[in-house]
């Protein structure tokens, strides 16, 4: 049971970086296309 349990933490981490990592990519890309539309609009 215990090494079970040890999986399903392993996975569940996985899952969570891989949120954390889709987060900030979500936040440079709107810093991104801000800045394009900055340039843009000179």
């Amino acid at each position: 049971m215990a090494y079970r349990l040890q999986q399903l933490e392993k996975k569940v981490e996985q899952h969570n970086r891989v949120i954390e990592r889709t987060y900030a990519l979500e936040g440079r890309m709107l810093e991104a296309e801000h800045d394009i539309r900055e340039l843009k609009g000179r």
